[in-house]
């Protein structure tokens, strides 16, 4: 029955699946948050065939780099600090266009003709017309809304609530009105992404409570992985973890590969891959005790992995890298700028 869901679909994943994604990648790109507060983020492009690098391939982006996505041959930048949203050419890398007054935006998905962009402190979807690039709507939905998935014409959106949210908020995108609310029993989540098998997977990190003054811990929750029915919002399966999880940066906790069905989860030094076809745990990979994994992101085409790390001094105020790996061995890396925390493909 999953199987056959599959065919009555069309499906759009956040940051899983550019176009063309069954192409060979030509360029890589990282977003780059730069030092918080200095609003000095940037874009890194490797070429793998070449293995060259270009560092501030835009120009001027001015802003703390939250995320970055290709859809339709058009380049996407949430400058977060910035409150904008940058779009610009991927062959020449020149911006051709800017939606501001977007409040503290996180991450992008594109519809049809629209856009749907979430403010982390205005509670909010703002819906982007894409044609004349300006807001048309804004939606209200749970606290500090982070990630995004499409199934059909219904939008999730993952409602951290800084680390206490417990839902997932669903948008009818036909009409982009608040249809419902799912609960996911448990914290923080702040990735969602859509298996194209009409399952939705919500990445919970966990969160921490402290005392007033920081100095004691009051309470913790671990991680969980929940998959839900994208019709009847129903939980399928719990995966729970053994701890917190989530990227050194707050950018790309989690990366969906719609080629090979997998679904990459970090986890402090670990990469967990779940299979979303059979809704299992496949395999864990796990780095250098102690290394800050920052974001993930997988090449289905070349079965490469791709994994930005932060330097083990001043790992929030130095330049970072992207590891790259096969299934058992690191292959290459190359330098980043400041915090990497989201990695994209453009084929």
């Amino acid at each position: 029955m999953k199987k056959l869901l599959t065919l009555l679909l069309v499906i759009l994943t956040f940051n899983a699946c550019d176009p063309g994604e069954n192409g060979k990648v030509s360029g890589i790109y990282v977003a780059n948050q730069g030092v918080f507060g200095q609003n000095n983020g940037t874009i890194t492009i490797y070429n793998p065939e070449t293995q060259s690098t270009t560092q501030d391939a835009v120009a001027n982006v001015s802003t703390l780099v939250q995320s970055i996505s290709f859809i339709d041959g058009n380049g996407y930048i949430i400058a977060n600090t910035g409150n904008r949203m940058d779009i610009f050419n991927p062959q020449t890398q020149i911006r051709t266009a800017q939606i501001r007054n977007l409040n503290s935006p996180r991450y992008f998905l594109k519809s049809g003709n629209k856009g749907y962009a979430t403010s982390l402190y205005a509670d909010s979807v703002y819906v982007l017309n894409l044609s004349n690039n300006s807001i048309s709507k804004r939606i209200k939905v749970g606290a500090t809304p982070e990630g995004l998935a499409i199934s059909g014409n219904q939008l999730f959106v993952a409602n951290s609530g800084f680390g206490s949210g417990t839902t997932l908020s669903v948008i009818n995108t036909a009409t982009d009105e608040l249809t419902a609310t799912v609960n996911l029993g448990c914290e923080n989540p702040r990735m969602v992404f859509n298996d194209s098998e009409n399952e939705i997977w919500a990445i919970c990190l966990g969160n921490t409570v402290w005392n007033a003054d920081y100095s004691a811990i009051l309470s913790q929750t671990n991680a969980k992985v929940v998959v839900i029915n994208a019709s009847s919002k129903a939980i399928v399966k719990t995966f729970n973890l053994d701890s917190q999880a989530g990227s050194a940066g707050t950018g790309q906790d989690a990366y969906f590969d719609n080629i090979t069905k997998q679904l990459f989860v970090i986890q402090k030094n670990k990469v967990l891959i779940y299979k979303t076809d059979t809704n299992e745990l496949k395999e864990t990979r796990t780095f250098a005790a102690g290394a800050q994994l920052s974001a993930v992101a997988f090449d289905g085409n070349t079965n490469l992995l791709y994994v930005g790390i932060l330097p083990t001094l001043n790992g929030y105020s130095s330049a970072g890298s992207v590891e790259i790996w096969n299934a058992t061995t690191k292959t290459g890396q190359f330098t980043t700028g400041i915090l990497p925390t989201h990695i994209a493909f453009v084929r």
